[in-house]
Formats: structure tokens, sequence, C-alpha cells
């Protein structure tokens, strides 16, 4: 009993050590913390929203590894340096959280601009701007469209304007932190395409051999398929005259030996 009793008593005490800690010590990753009203579908629907841009991410990195194309990375750079200017500017204008914020225990950080908006915008002008380039590289008449791709840009608008509506509808942001969030990204995106990764994948295909792009893409393997009008079928069509040249060849060398 008097070791039982020792044991329940360690038990509270380190309980009340790590509640203490907690409040004190213990702090939310902004970028992912969401909170919402538990009876609320809706509000539900807006926390999942608020949390696309960061799939976009993972898909993109995963993106990355599996194709190694220059775009994604240069992407991924692009949506760092902005988070970088998001956080800048929250620092420049220090400006506070709506009252609502108490609701969602959400208030010890700066709202202007909002980031979360900030970074949807950004993603959604990159790849409007990305797929509009592979587009008008090709005339009308030979251009043969990537409707997957398509439909995948034409989502990040209404994936933006969700993830925008719902730091709203949650109490994170201001209606202007929202907007002042979405035009900088926006603008921030437009400008990465036209001074970073458009410059970058010139150098990449026609720069020098001891260029960055052209290094990096040799260290890394990789490759930019910007231009192509439909990257996935010639990759397809590649991937498929590969596994059928080594049974040509054979039947090639058995008809040579009968």
């Amino acid at each position: 009993r008097e070791r039982s009793k020792t044991i329940l008593n360690e038990r509270r005490r380190w309980t009340d050590l790590v509640g203490t800690m907690s409040v004190e010590l213990m702090k939310p990753f902004s970028l992912t913390y969401v909170r919402y009203p538990g009876d609320d579908p809706l509000g539900a629907a807006m926390a999942l929203a608020s949390l696309m841009p960061f799939c976009v991410i993972v898909a993109t990195f995963g993106a990355f590894f599996a194709r190694r194309e220059l775009w994604d990375v240069g992407t991924l750079l692009g949506i760092l340096a902005n988070e970088v200017l998001a956080q800048t500017l929250k620092r420049v204008f220090q400006q506070p959280r709506p009252t609502s914020c108490a609701l969602v225990d959400f208030c010890g950080t700066h709202g202007m601009p909002s980031s979360h908006a900030q970074l949807a915008w950004f993603v959604a002008a990159v790849a409007v701007l990305a797929y509009r380039r592979r587009r008008d590289a090709h005339p009308a008449s030979t251009r043969v469209v990537d409707a997957f791709g398509a439909l995948l840009v034409a989502a990040h608008v209404p994936m933006a304007i969700a993830v925008t509506a719902s730091r709203v509808y949650l109490g994170y942001h201001s209606a202007e932190q929202v907007a002042a969030g979405a035009m900088v990204g926006a603008a921030a995106g437009a400008a990465w395409h036209f001074a970073a990764m458009v410059p970058a994948s010139r150098a990449f295909a026609a720069g020098p051999p001891g260029s960055l792009p052209a290094v990096a893409g040799r260290l890394l393997g990789m490759r930019d398929s910007s231009l192509v009008a439909n990257p996935e079928e010639v990759a397809r069509k590649h991937l498929a005259a590969q596994t059928a040249a080594p049974s040509g060849t054979r039947e090639r060398k058995s008809a040579r030996v009968r």
C-alpha cells in the first residue's frame, strides 16, 4: 500500500510539472494549427481548407523526388522565400489579429498579412503562369493538351479562395489581413515566376556546362520538361518504347540464329 501511494503521488507530481511546462513552454506550430467549432460541419471543412497549401507542398516534394523536375524544386524554393517574406511583413506591420482569435486561442502572433492566404495565392500564381508558359510555347494547331495537368492547375484558384475564406470564417484573421495576404502572394508568385523560374529554366536548357543550373542538374539527375506540351504522355511513350526494345532485339537475334 505504501509503495502504491508513493507511485501515485509521484505520478501526480509529474502530471502537475508537465502541465505547468505545457502552459509556460509549449506553443503550437502556427502554420498547421487549426481549431474549429466541434458542432459546425462547415467549420470542419474550413479547417481542412486551411491545410490545403501544405498538402500542395507535400505533393510537390513527392513530385520532385519522383521526377526530379527543375520546376518542382524552383516552386519549393519559392514557397520558402514567400514564407520568409510573410513573416517579415508581420514583424514590420505588427498588426494584431481580430478579437475573434480568442475563440481559437491564437492571439499571440501578428496577423498582417495572413501567411496562409499568401501561400495559397503564391502557389496558385506560380501554377497558372507555368501552365500558360507551357501552353503558349506551342502553336494551337499542334498543341496536345494535358487535360489532367490543366485540371490540377485550375483547382489551385478555388483552393486559394477556400483557404482565404477559411481564415476569416474560423476567426484567425480579418478580411483586411487575408486580402493583403492574397495580393502579396499573387504578386510574389508572379515575380518569382518571371525573375527566378523562367531564367533558371533557360539557363538549364542553354547555359554553359559550368553554370549552377547545369551542375545541379547533373548532381541531382534533374530534368526540365516545363515547355513540353504533355510531359506525362511523352514519358509514357518513352517508357513503352524502352520496354519494347529489348524484346524486339531478342526476336531479331533469334531470327538470325534460325
